[in-house]
Formats: structure tokens, sequence, C-alpha cells
């Protein structure tokens, strides 16, 4: 790694991501983003009670008369029906409920009157401590719900948290349904084991925008996303606390505490492990291919003395000790992948296991699985078939099985955001680590299906329409400028603008073998013109100890009748001073070529392999 970037990446804090490539080398960079966790394992109080993120809250703590009292600003209405109070509960007082159909088709629950405020149209989390019945309580055939606003499948508003019926194993699953007005959609949780007699915290949460997250006692238990769904239509019914708000009845055969529902997608887990990609593509038989995660420390305070166990598909494990992290500090975690293996899917597992932290009576772990695929070695010596462009990101991915049956090779669907190199300078990367990131996934998926990107980079077209630009457009004799104005390409600024721009784009896709190609300046000579800035004559000057013609004012040349001399052949000499200046002009004087060689040596700043060209 160059100086310049290991500099880049101190003094952004940032943390390397590590991708797999043929020579191994870190050319990435990407900003972890570290939050706090909910303290979710403490009784909640304060803002964490009452704020105005906090929608609605259900301590069931107090006396007969006022445990139903919800601990929120909104103070909901609520009425009992059917559920009971017991004083064993996780935090004080807790609800019991039990099991409905085909037990005791009756209500177990709490019902909490209709608001809108219970029906967020944004992102919103959802938690609460659930704790089983015994076995003879809790039948295996149960799918008893925790909360209901829903009901019916067919009433698309409002959500309906339930479990799902237990497997051979015992586990069960999570289950989310939430209406968007004109449709419903469904979410699951990966399994997971609900001991008798034993609290756990259960939460989700929802982006309004088609992703869940579950999560039990901090762990991620499941996300997924479903591209159709949005903002969740408004319930007309009641919050059902406990059980299904109608018959057939569900009640959940358990004690219930502490229930909340806050605006917001809330962060859970103490120590969170955020891979760089989210599904990196290795080339089979690539040396050195690595892959890199970020653990966070989300826990509010110092972590010490955790470990990570690294199981790679091979069944070779592999402990990793973290060092003491600081509150919000991030530590890199290289992995090396067996790109030996056929060409397939497989997955890393990364298993947590912190002693330390905020919650006293029982160590944090957790276990996340990092998908990777290894892709087939690409046959040598094929000829670019390339398709133009399709429009960002989206748009090539969804594409590509179109792109493969008609025959194309290459795609344009890499960009840059020029701005941003402009203020940036020799250090810049090309967008945003969002953006970054969007852009390594669809190259991933591109390699996946043996497609390879195009750049389509034109800062020189930018930089003629921005305004930081302006000082370097061209002029005429005059001082004026051109009604089709166009950049010069001798200043400095202009030179150096366009090399970074290839630098920080191999800065950030330069590993990628899926990046193959850049298009550079498409469709520029046409504005060019000749131009006098004091620079430009200047530059003329040095490279041919002469002066420009009086005769040139525009670039297309000059009508032979009004040159003094011109002789009768029509043949002029080699060093004739119109031809002479032209020749200049359209090798260096416009300056597009030497951009484009600009552009292109710093695209190979970065590039890690053999192959990569630019047209």
């Amino acid at each position: 790694m160059n100086t310049s970037i290991r500099a880049l990446l101190v003094s952004q804090i940032a943390v390397l991501s590590l991708i797999a490539s043929s020579s191994g080398t870190v050319l990435h960079a990407q900003e972890p983003t570290v939050t706090t966790a909910v303290r979710w394992w403490e009784e909640y109080s304060g803002e964490n009670a009452s704020g105005p993120d906090v929608l609605g809250f259900w301590k069931f703590d107090g006396d007969e008369a006022s445990f139903l009292k919800d601990s929120s600003s909104h103070a909901h209405a609520s009425t009992l029906n059917g559920a009971v109070q017991n004083r064993a509960g996780r935090f004080g007082s807790c609800l019991e409920s039990s099991a409905g159909h085909p037990i005791a088709d009756k209500s177990h629950s709490v019902h909490v009157k209709r608001s809108p405020v219970l029906s967020p149209p944004g992102p919103f989390t959802v938690e609460l401590w659930i704790k089983p019945k015994d076995e003879k309580d809790f039948p295996r055939t149960l799918r008893p719900v925790l909360l209901d606003s829903k009901y019916v499948t067919y009433d698309h508003k409002g959500f309906m948290l339930s479990l799902s019926q237990a497997g051979s194993d015992g586990s069960r699953r999570l289950t989310l349904a939430l209406g968007t007005g004109a449709d419903s959609h469904s979410w699951y949780s990966q399994p997971i084991k609900l001991q008798p007699g034993v609290w756990k915290h259960v939460a989700f949460t929802y982006d309004a925008r088609g992703t869940v997250s579950f999560h039990v006692d901090g762990d991620e238990v499941g996300r997924s996303t479903e591209a159709a769904a949005g903002p969740m239509a408004p319930s007309k019914r009641s919050l059902s606390i406990g059980d299904r708000i109608g018959s057939l009845y569900n009640g959940f055969p358990g004690f219930i505490d502490e229930v909340r529902i806050t605006k917001g997608v809330r962060e859970f887990r103490p120590v969170q492990i955020v891979p760089s990609e989210t599904r990196p593509a290795i080339v089979r038989m690539t040396k050195g291919a690595t892959l890199q995660s970020n653990l966070l420390n989300q826990t509010g305070a110092v972590l010490e003395d955790a470990t990570v166990a690294v199981t790679n598909p091979d069944g070779q494990t592999e402990h990793v000790s973290v060092p003491r992290l600081e509150k919000g500090e991030a530590y890199p975690l290289t992995i090396p992948l067996p790109s030996t293996l056929k060409p397939g899917a497989y997955s890393v597992r990364l298993s947590v296991d912190v002693p330390n932290w905020g919650r006293s009576d029982e160590p944090y772990r957790s276990t996340t699985q990092l998908p990777f695929v290894i892709t087939r070695r690409q046959l040598p010596h094929q000829m670019p078939v390339v398709m133009w462009g399709i429009g960002g990101t989206d748009g090539v991915v969804r594409e590509i099985p179109r792109l493969k049956e008609i025959g194309f090779t290459h795609c344009l669907g890499l960009r840059c955001d020029f701005q941003q190199v402009w203020n940036q300078g020799a250090d810049a990367l090309p967008g945003s680590p969002e953006t970054i990131r969007q852009s390594r996934d669809m190259l991933n998926t591109a390699l996946e299906n043996d497609i390879r990107i195009v750049a389509q980079l034109s800062p020189g077209s930018w930089l003629r329409r921005a305004a930081v630009g302006k000082p370097f457009l061209r002029i005429d004799r005059n001082g004026n400028h051109y009604g089709r104005e166009d950049i010069s390409g001798l200043f400095p600024p202009v030179r150096e603008l366009c090399f970074n721009t290839g630098a920080a784009m191999s800065r950030a896709y330069g590993d990628h073998p899926a990046f193959a190609s850049a298009l550079l300046h498409t469709e520029v000579r046409g504005e060019s013109q000749v131009s006098f800035h004091p620079l430009e004559v200047e530059a003329y000057r040095k490279a041919t100890g002469n002066v420009v013609p009086d005769e040139v004012t525009i670039k297309n040349g000059v009508q032979w009748q009004k040159l003094k001399d011109f002789p009768a052949t029509r043949v002029i000499s080699d060093d004739h001073p119109v031809l002479q200046y032209l020749t200049w002009f359209w090798k260096h004087g416009d300056g597009w070529n030497d951009l484009n060689t600009q552009l292109h040596e710093g695209l190979r700043e970065n590039v890690s392999y053999d192959g990569f060209w630019s047209f």
C-alpha cells in the first residue's frame, strides 16, 4: 500500500477493507459506522421510557389499577382481555398469557386503544422480553402471537409478530407480517431456541423500505429484504399484546415484559461484525485471497478479552484474540479464503465470544455467516463486446441475465463523483462509502456471471459545466468564452483532476477483477476550440519557438484564399506556420490527448492485475 493511501486511512479513522484479489494488495478503504447499541439488558427509564422517540412502552408494573399504564408520553389507554399480571417479571412485574386455539379459543391479551402513533409510517423498532412456560403448557404445534394489530392476512394494514411452530429440535422462528396498504409481506428469522423459564429479549427493526432484521439477546438472527414492501399502512385495529387480536386466538404461553415501540432502526448488537462487501466474488486459484470484516465495539464502554473463531468451508478453524477496544472503536479481521475450492457459493462462519461486556450475568456470543463466491477463471484472448450503458448499479444487476443471453461480455456500469475528487485531491475516493460498497457488490454480481464492467469517466466534461471550472474555459483572441464552452486541457489543475479521478477509481476498485476497462472522455472533441490563454500561447512558443499565426481563429483551419502569398500549386511546406500550429493543436494544444493519458495513468496507479484497458 502506498504512503498516501495509508495517510488517508489514518486521517479518516478508516478501516481497511481487504478484498480478494490476484495480488492480495490492500487498495480499498471504507469508514465503518460505529454506533452504541441499545442497552436492552437494562431496565428502561428516563428518555428510554418516555422520550420523543418512544411511541409506546408497557412495563406492567404497579398495582392492579395501574399496571397497564403506558409509560411513554402518549399514554395509550389499555384494557385487559384475558391476560393477567404476574409479579415475577424480568424487571418488576410482567404480563402472563396462555395458549389459545385449540387448547382454549379465548383471548389472553392486553388491548391497546387504536392510535396512528402505533403504526409509524417510517422506520421503527419493536422489542419485548419473553419467557416461555413448560412444554406441557406450550405444545410444539402452537404458533403463538406476541403482538398484533393486523389480525388477518387480507387486511393489509398494521403488523403481527408471532412464533412458528417448533421444529424437530424444538427451535422456532420469529415471523413478522406487515401490511403496506395494497399488499402484505412476511419476514422470518433463523431458527431460535426458547428454553422454558428463561427470559429472552426479542426485537425486530423495519426500515420502511423492505428490510427487516430480527434480534434475540442482542444477536442478529435474520435480516432480509422484500423489495416490493414500503411503509406500513396505519392499522384500523387495537394493538394486542400477548395474543392474536381475535379468534382463532393464538396466545403466547408464557410471560411478557417491557414491550417498547420506538421510531427509527435501533442497534442491539453490542459487538457487530460488518463485512466489507455483501457477497465477495473470487476468481478460482487466486493467490492471497482474503476477506475483511470489521469488528465494531458498540457496547458503549471498553471491550476486553473478545475472541473470534473463524471457520472456513474446508472445516479449518482459526482463533483470533481481539485487543482491547475503546468505546466505538473498530478492529479489522483479515480472513484468508480458500480459493482452490470448486466454483460455487460458500460462507465463512465467524463466532464471537465476549466474556466482559455491559451485561454481567452471562457472556455475549454471536455467530455470523459471511457468504462469498468462487468463480471460474476467464478464458484468455476473448474479444470484448461492450454494452454502452444501462444506468446505475441496480440497472446493471437487473440486466445481467439479458446481457449474458445476447452475448455481451462487458457493460458500462461505474461512475465517479468528480466534485468529491476535485475537493479531496490526490487522496480522493470516487464516492461515499455506501456508494463504493454498492458498486463493489455490483462488481461481485458481474464477476459471478462472467461479465466485466467498464467505468465511464469524463472529468473534463464535468469541469466545463462546474463552477470551479470557469477559470479554465477556453477563450478567443479577445478573451471571450465561446458559445460552446469547453475546458482547456493545458492547465495543471485540469490535468491533476484527470489523474486523481483515475487514481480514485483504481483505489476503490482496482483490485477487483470485474473492473476491466474505462471509457475516457467520450464525445469531447466537438467542443474543442483554439484558445488563447497566456499559458496556452506560451506552451506553443515553448514547443515550436513560434507565435500563433494571426490568421488562426478557429480549429477547422484557414481558407487558403485569405492567406498571403499562398502558392499557386496549393501545396505548402511542412513548416508552414498555420499547418504547424494546427498540427500542434490537435496533437497537444487542445489538451484532450494528454488528459486521456492522465486518466489512464491514474487508473493504472492502483490496478493490481494485468489486462486493464481504456479507450
